[in-house]
C-alpha cells in the first residue's frame, strides 16, 4: 500500500514538474511573440485547460480516478520545485531554440506555400499596379478641375 501511494506521489511530482515545463514553453512563446493582451489571456486559458486534462489524466491512470488534496499538493509541488530551481537556468536556451525554431517553421510554411502565394502575389502587385495608376488618372483630374474652376472664379477686371 505504501509502496503505491509513493509511487502517486511519484507520478504528481513528475506532473507538476512537466506542467511547469510547459508553462516555461509558454512564457518563452509570449517573450519571443509579443502577443497582445487577448492573445495572452486565450494562450493562458489553454494552458490552464491543459493543465486540467494532464492532471485528471495522470490522477486517472496513477489512481484510478480517486482525487485527493493530498496528491493535489504535490503536483503543485513539483510545479514549484521546477519553477525555483529550473526554470531560471533554461529561459535563455529554450528562447533561442524557439526563436530557431519558428524561424524553420516560416520558412518551411513559405516554402510549403508557394504554389499559392506566388499566383496571389503576381494579383496582388498587379492589382496595386492599377491602384497606382488610378491614382495618378485621379489626381490629373482633381488638377484640370481644379484649373477650370479656377479660370471660372477669376475676376475680370
Amino acid at each position: 500500500m505504501l509502496e503505491l501511494q509513493l509511487m502517486i506521489i511519484g507520478w504528481m511530482l513528475v506532473s507538476g514538474i512537466l506542467l511547469g515545463f510547459v508553462f516555461d514553453v509558454w512564457r518563452a512563446c509570449r517573450a519571443i511573440l509579443h502577443p497582445g493582451r487577448l492573445a495572452s489571456s486565450l494562450g493562458d486559458l489553454i494552458f490552464w485547460l491543459l493543465a486540467t486534462v494532464t492532471l485528471a489524466a495522470v490522477l486517472l491512470i496513477s489512481t484510478y480516478g480517486d482525487v485527493r488534496g493530498g496528491y493535489l499538493l504535490c503536483s503543485a509541488a513539483g510545479f514549484m520545485v521546477q519553477q525555483r530551481l529550473i526554470s531560471d537556468h533554461i529561459q535563455q536556451s529554450l528562447q533561442q531554440v524557439l526563436r530557431v525554431l519558428f524561424r524553420w517553421l516560416v520558412r518551411l510554411a513559405t516554402w510549403l506555400g508557394l504554389p499559392v502565394w506566388l499566383p496571389l502575389k503576381f494579383v496582388f502587385q498587379q492589382g496595386k499596379a492599377v491602384n497606382k495608376k488610378r491614382k495618378m488618372v485621379g489626381r490629373a483630374l482633381k488638377r484640370l478641375i481644379k484649373r477650370k474652376l479656377a479660370l471660372f472664379s477669376r475676376k475680370r477686371h
